[in-house]
């Protein structure tokens, strides 16, 4: 249509045509189409290998058409339950399906074309299986019921509920066999899956038994219909007015408690473990103690359990100290063993003049100076004694003279000593030979 128009010309309209387009769609290679997505089938359990399950069908949407070949993804069938014919799609069980083991298997069915593989399309299936009454039914728990010794005829001591795999409308018939039937209960169906065991009597507290068997018979309503049996046992309990339960004479119901037999076991098992752990204690009693430091031999070379290495220990007596000397020390014996020498030297000893001292002198820096001359001299023993070692300590009334945390620095050589060593007593005679020391208050006898 002209959307302007020349006023001379409006007579010769009208200034517009119209015209017909026809538009042709191509035709391109697509992916197969399925009849159905998702698919919905079923099958009966416990059918053979092979049962057919249902068929998938699809097509190729094209002007030319393909055949299509049919597969299962091999994740959605790790256990391999269903097979497909790669030509029709028929799906069939290659196993035993237990519906009470799972109700329903999820699958994925590819479809592509055969002449263009790469066209695929995909589609789940889900197959539910369908239940047969293979399973008859059973008690809903283990019942252990108990009835008291005054209890009254027509009451309810226990109420048992039954459970079935299968599926079923809930009508089960529950009875006691009149054969088999204990005289003193009766069982009364309740019509919904459950039943009433009553007491048929009273007078329990006459009776000379302790337990009572009531067999029940139970039977579904499938076809065909599967019954089961099964047994209550009843324990007699004394019981109060109120019928709170004092005791049992058999403890098999709700008052918990132990059978003779398993109470006989139980004490057996005690008695073995209590003589296991008398002949274990008596024969730890009897076994010779490990050598100690408490004890009163003399016990040479036991260097593994001393470990009180420093000044102040007093059990130095037990221990052969020359084991913890340097090997330099000698060679005559051994690496371990060198040779002892907590004797007097025999060179010739001049020792140094001193002066005397009124004053008392301090216990403690006397030996500090009387140490370091020892280590400035030669000939002096280089290594601690073991007579020195053997009287040191709390009993001595000059405490520790162990040269571990000894120093020789801090007193000068001009420190006068006042007090003489022999006067210390006779447990320091051989230190005093050792170092010199002479003796102040000599007696006309010496």
């Amino acid at each position: 249509m002209n959307t302007v128009i020349d006023p001379q010309y409006i007579r010769r309209g009208p200034f517009k045509d119209v015209t017909t387009v026809r538009v042709t769609v191509g035709d391109v290679n697509e992916s197969p189409l399925f009849s159905q997505n998702p698919y919905t089938l079923s099958v009966l359990e416990n059918q053979p290998a092979g049962t057919l399950v249902g068929v998938v069908q699809a097509h190729d949407p094209d002007l030319q058409s393909n055949s299509i070949s049919y597969s299962i993804e091999p994740l959605s069938n790790p256990e391999e339950l269903f097979t497909i014919n790669p030509e029709d799609g028929t799906l069939r069980t290659s196993v035993f399906l237990d519906r009470e083991n799972k109700k329903e298997h999820s699958i994925t069915v590819t479809a592509s074309e055969t002449d263009s593989p790469s066209q695929v399309s995909r589609v789940g299936v889900l197959i539910q299986v369908l239940d047969i009454n293979d399973n008859p039914p059973t008690l809903a728990e283990i019942y252990k019921p108990h009835v008291c010794d005054n209890a009254q005829a027509g009451q309810v001591i226990q109420t048992v509920r039954v459970k079935d795999a299968d599926i079923e409308n809930g009508v089960f018939h529950i009875q006691s066999p009149s054969a088999t039937s204990d005289g003193n209960f009766t069982l009364q169906d309740n019509k919904d899956g459950s039943a009433s065991l009553l007491v048929k009597h009273s007078g329990f507290w006459k009776s000379q038994r302790d337990i009572f068997l009531v067999p029940i018979e139970i039977k579904d309503n499938g076809d065909p219909p599967l019954s089961s049996t099964d047994t209550l046992t009843v324990s007699l309990c004394h019981c109060e007015a109120g019928g709170a339960v004092l005791t049992c004479q058999m403890t098999t119901g709700s008052a918990t408690g132990l059978s003779t037999p398993a109470l006989l076991a139980i004490l057996a098992c005690a008695f073995s473990l209590l003589a296991l752990v008398s002949l274990f204690y008596l024969q730890r009693r009897h076994k010779p103690s490990p050598l100690s430091l408490c004890e009163d031999e003399d016990i040479r070379e036991n260097i593994i359990t001393y470990d009180d290495e420093g000044g102040g220990e007093q059990d130095t007596q037990a221990f052969d100290m020359s084991a913890l000397q340097p090997p330099q020390t000698g060679l005559s014996g051994g690496f371990f063993h060198p040779p002892r020498m907590d004797v007097l030297p025999r060179v010739p000893h001049h020792p140094a003049p001193r002066s005397p001292q009124t004053a008392p002198v301090d216990v403690q820096r006397f030996l500090a100076l009387r140490l370091r001359e020892a280590e400035r001299d030669p000939v002096a023993p280089p290594y601690d004694s073991i007579q020195v070692y053997g009287f040191e300590g709390g009993g001595s009334s000059a405490g520790s003279l162990s040269s571990l945390t000894s120093s020789s620095g801090g007193l000068g050589e001009e420190e006068l000593i006042g007090e003489d060593i022999w006067e210390w007593g006779p447990h320091f005679r051989t230190l005093a030979e050792i170092y010199g020391a002479k003796r102040r208050h000599s007696t006309a006898e010496e």
